[in-house]
């Protein structure tokens, strides 16, 4: 199973110092194509800031977002992930949390953050080999089934206008 290191960005982190205006916060979100920027103050983390803080604290309340320091309106209650942690817990981590960005750290060191639509990625595609798997699985155990007993296969249906014909009848299907 995969871990958050194997599909986080290295030092995929957009930051803005607590003093930053929120306009000035989305501009760094808008110009980096994120959710989410982390809220420093100086070189400690303090919160994060969100488009889910934008509409519900700022735009929400009414504030003006040339005026509103994002101190004033982040989310100073973070969850993070660590590197070694497999993508499935981390999705169940922000599920309970409710969150759609997870903050990858080590220590106290910041590695990355990572999103929700990220780790379905990677669990649709382990869904998909799962699922190719088990196709073809289930297909070895038919043939062998089918060859162990001298069983001929079915034949190919058609549907013509009559009905249900075998396919190599002389019947055009419809």
């Amino acid at each position: 199973m995969k871990t958050l290191r194997e599909i986080m960005r290295a030092g995929f982190l957009f930051m803005v110092q607590r003093g930053a205006t929120v306009r000035e916060a989305v501009q760094v979100m808008t110009a980096n194509n994120v959710g989410i920027v982390l809220v420093l103050e100086g070189e400690r983390l303090v919160g994060v800031f969100s488009e889910r803080d934008v509409v519900r604290r700022v735009v929400g309340r009414g504030l003006d977002p040339d005026h509103t320091p994002v101190g004033d309106v982040m989310t100073s209650q973070i969850v993070v992930g660590d590197p070694d942690e497999d993508y499935q817990s981390a999705m169940r981590k922000m599920d309970q949390a409710n969150i759609r960005h997870l903050l990858v750290v080590k220590g106290a060191e910041m590695l990355s953050t990572i999103s929700i639509r990220d780790l379905i990625r990677v669990d649709m595609q382990a869904k998909g080999e799962e699922s190719r798997y088990l196709r073809e699985a289930a297909s070895d155990r038919l043939r062998a089934a089918f060859g162990a007993v001298g069983a001929k296969p079915l034949p190919v249906m058609g549907y013509g206008e009559a009905g249900p014909v075998p396919a190599e009848a002389d019947t055009p299907l419809a």
